[in-house]
């Protein structure tokens, strides 16, 4: 395994998200919609701009947690053209455990500037662009972690430990029913 540090100032947090599907992107697949707050980093309001004016971009990707710790996990995404910039997105669990899991199941989001208390509704209109997110290996330890972290909302709720797994179980069989879309 290999630890990397990486400087505070190239995290931005997620803000917000949601999905949406079409059939003329990604074979109709829901794609979840990552809000990041962008405030501190010009670098990435210029990628979304200049990504209205082309096609396509080199983006690379790699999923991160803290050691130790299962209530974070980043993304980190490197890219190479139009604009050439690396940041990782935060995302705080369990509030972006769902948004995680239907990234990881449709390999790709879109991106999108919105600060904290922004929605969908009110950044609609903002560009936003795709980024495709193929397989890193994440997916084994995103199962156990996206449990854990369903198993400690349960218990924030009052809920007993062997409660807590079987309610977490049901929760993500039942999220990933409801979020997966065949149009």
């Amino acid at each position: 395994m290999k630890v990397q540090r990486f400087p505070r100032d190239r995290v931005v947090p997620a803000t917000s998200s949601a999905a949406i599907a079409s059939f003329d992107t990604a074979g109709g697949r829901l794609i979840p919609v990552i809000m990041v707050d962008a405030t501190n980093h010009p670098e990435i309001t210029e990628l979304i701009r200049a990504h209205e004016h082309t096609f396509a971009g080199d983006c690379k990707s790699q999923w991160a947690t803290s050691l130790g710790k299962w209530d974070v996990v980043r993304l980190e995404l490197k890219f190479e053209r139009p604009v050439a910039t690396e940041f990782l997105i935060e995302f705080q669990l369990p509030k972006f455990a769902g948004a995680i899991d239907n990234i990881l199941r449709a390999r790709s989001m879109y991106l999108l500037e919105g600060d904290v208390g922004s929605t969908f509704m009110s950044t609609g209109r903002q560009p936003r662009i795709l980024v495709e997110l193929p397989s890193t290996g994440f997916e084994s330890a995103w199962q156990r972690i996206f449990h854990k972290s369903i198993v400690d909302m349960f218990r924030e709720e009052g809920q007993g430990r062997a409660s807590s797994r079987a309610l977490a179980s049901r929760f993500i069989t039942d999220w990933r029913t409801r979020t997966t879309l065949d149009l």
